[in-house]
This record gives C-alpha cells, structure tokens and sequence, in this order.
C-alpha cells in the first residue's frame, strides 16, 4: 500500500544532531520531479524526546535512512501525516540524500489538509495497526522497535 503525499502548511526547522541550526540548510534545493521514495516506520514505547508526537530522522550512511519514529502514545493518522509531511519538505530543502545525519522533532499532530475528503486517513490508520503488528527489529538510535518500510508517492503541494 502507498500513502501519496499531499503537502499542506508546514513550517520545519533544520537541525543536526546535535540540535544545532544551519540556515543555510533551510533554504531549498531543485529535486527534480517526484518520484516514489521509501521510508520505515518505527513503533517505539517511547521517543528520546517524550513529549514529541514524532521524530523523522533521515541519515547519510545508516541504514535504515529514512525514518519516521512514531510512540506507542501517538501512533495516530494525524502524527503519521505530520511526520510524512516534515520528510517531504525535508527532501525539498536538502536532496534525495542529507548532506549531514538530521532529525526532525514534531510536538504535535498534523493531519494534512489535502487528506480531507479522501481515504488517506484510513489508509494512515491501516499502515498505524500494520506497523503494531511489524516484527521487531534492531533500529540503530532506538533500539528493538517494531518497523517496516513504506513506499511513499509524493503529490502537488
């Protein structure tokens, strides 16, 4: 199953690992057209940030690279559509591939607005109970997690 992505209003702030801010990394980057891309979801008890709702980690050399980091407290259609939305912009501003390790701290859920009117909701929630079912694994970062990898079509903002 796909999630196609549909963009609303996000704002996202770039940081490193270390939480540092680059402005330069903000400003955008030709991708070139969109095209499918994967990424894994990970189900963890809790993230290292616990008031986060959901953490997108993307990495330059460990695999998995693309991650979407949801807690057993947010596994919702509104902490996933936030988490594919800060991916995306965060494909925009820097490529296909980081130039450094980043990870994207989410407070809240953010159902996208395009998902209005459309399944992309309910089939949020089907990859949401996929993923509490996923087998777990070793996440590098966060340990045992249930995970799996989800092929991610993005649309028009």
């Amino acid at each position: 199953m796909r999630l196609r992505i549909l963009l609303g209003s996000l704002a996202v702030v770039a940081c490193d690992s270390k939480g540092a801010v680059n402005r330069e990394d903000l400003q955008s980057r030709p991708t070139g057209p969109a095209e499918k891309f994967g990424a894994t979801l990970v189900l963890v008890e809790r993230l290292p940030i616990a008031s986060a709702a959901v953490i997108v980690v993307r990495r330059v050399t460990d695999k998995p690279s693309n991650l979407i980091a949801l807690s057993a407290q947010h596994a919702t259609p509104g902490a996933l559509g936030a988490g594919i939305q800060a991916l995306v912009l965060s494909r925009q501003v820097d490529g296909e591939m980081p130039r450094r390790d980043t990870s994207i701290v989410i407070m809240e859920e953010a159902t996208p607005k395009a998902w209005q009117g459309t399944d992309q909701g309910a089939q949020a929630a089907k990859e949401i109970d996929d993923l509490k079912r996923a087998p777990i694994r070793q996440i590098p970062g966060f340990g045992p997690a249930r995970a799996r990898e989800i092929n991610l079509t993005p649309g028009k903002p």
